[in-house]
């Protein structure tokens, strides 16, 4: 099966898969395209370049509206039969940050690849206390949108103190460490040059996920540290002044999607909330957002065995599942495909990385819907 599906047109339906029929009622209409057989983590500020992982290989791809979804090989999953981490890529589409095959072909490590150069493996030199943990040395789940921070956790050669650390590398600093209040910590994003960085930081006895931001190396809990609800940050915006992640809404006591936003001298929590008809077993993570939080995009769960569904949030409309929110907007998935996740957005809000399962194969395939602006 083809890892892409080129179009000769950057933004038509692909007719095999997608379908659309303009509504009258709405002021604003989208467009999509099938982008490959992947999963589709993050995109260019512009959305005419995405990073994921592919199906099957689960290689690292980078996806271009003109060249569409090229494999860029050293992923850890045929090797190791393993992977982890989250691949991103820079405003302009040149430099993505990924989990990699380290140079041994033993492990897999935090490595940054460049257009026209390809990969560099980022470790050694290793932290301190860095070690191995199940054939791997760390992994990412994020960077700076200018490219020059890759974020993640590298594993600790004890586990007093937490087996995992948040790291942040630089050219100049190689990865570093970034601390944890005594158990295990990640950075899942940053802002445009790598000053804000936003994760989790495990609580030392109870050993729950709570939501925090770095600011200039500075961390501050996003959340009551006390508090016995999980919570983690996502992502964050270019400038680094919001935030979006999951915290629990203490009127519904649900897991729901939420965002921080600083008012110049502290994070103001809001939440975003959850699907209608939520359970109190369900959910929603908001792990993307437009450049000025007007958009958030994520995934939800109505309940424990409910299916995962992708949601857009905005302000005038709340928290809306994806195939709703599309079709309200023109355009229908059918029949054909169901949407699982929203996972990326561009910093403009004009275009959305969607997640869909093939009904009758199972396959993922990953969507870029475009707004069409007049």
């Amino acid at each position: 099966m083809p890892i892409s599906t080129p179009l000769r047109a950057p933004w038509i339906f692909a007719a095999t898969l997608l379908a659309a029929a303009p509504i009258a009622a709405q002021a604003d209409t989208f467009v999509a395209r099938e982008m490959c057989y992947c999963l589709v983590s993050d995109f260019s500020d512009n959305g005419g370049a995405a990073t994921g992982h592919l199906n099957g290989s689960n290689d690292t791809f980078r996806w271009s509206a003109s060249g569409g979804a090229k494999s860029l090989g050293r992923g850890t999953f045929r090797t190791l039969h393993r992977g982890s981490g989250v691949p991103a890529i820079s405003a302009d589409g040149r430099v993505i940050g990924s989990t990699i095959l380290d140079d041994t072909k033993t492990m897999g490590t935090q490595g940054l690849w460049t257009l026209g150069t390809g990969w560099q493996q980022l470790m050694p030199p290793r932290p301190a206390d860095g070690g191995v943990v199940d054939a791997e040395d760390g992994s990412v789940f994020g960077m700076s949108r200018d490219g020059s921070t890759v974020t993640g956790l590298y594993w600790r050669n004890t586990s007093e103190g937490g087996l995992a650390h948040a790291s942040r590398w630089t050219a100049a600093t190689g990865v570093a460490d970034m601390g944890s209040s005594g158990g295990s910590s990640r950075i899942d994003d940053a802002n445009r040059d790598g000053s804000v960085l936003v994760g989790w930081d495990e609580h030392p006895l109870w050993g729950i996920r709570r939501a925090v931001v770095w600011v200039n190396g500075v961390k501050t809990f996003l959340v009551d540290p006390d508090n016995d609800w999980p919570s983690e940050a996502g992502a964050v915006n270019a400038d680094g002044t919001i935030i979006v992640g999951q915290a629990v809404d203490p009127i519904k006591q649900l897991q729901s999607a939420v965002m921080w936003k600083w008012n110049g001298s502290e994070w103001v929590k809001k939440i975003l909330g959850v699907l209608p008809n939520t359970r109190t077993s369900g959910s929603a993570f908001a792990g993307g957002l437009s450049d000025d939080g007007s958009i958030v995009v994520g995934t939800a769960f109505k309940g424990m065995m409910a299916p995962m569904m992708g949601f857009v949030w905005t302000e005038a409309g709340g928290l809306v599942e994806a195939t709703q929110y599309f079709r309200d907007r023109g355009y229908d998935v059918g029949r054909k495909l169901t949407l699982v996740s929203v996972n990326a957005i561009s910093a403009d809000g004009l275009v959305m990385g969607v997640v869909a399962a093939e009904r009758k194969s199972g396959q993922n395939v990953s969507i870029a819907v475009r707004k069409v602006v007049d």
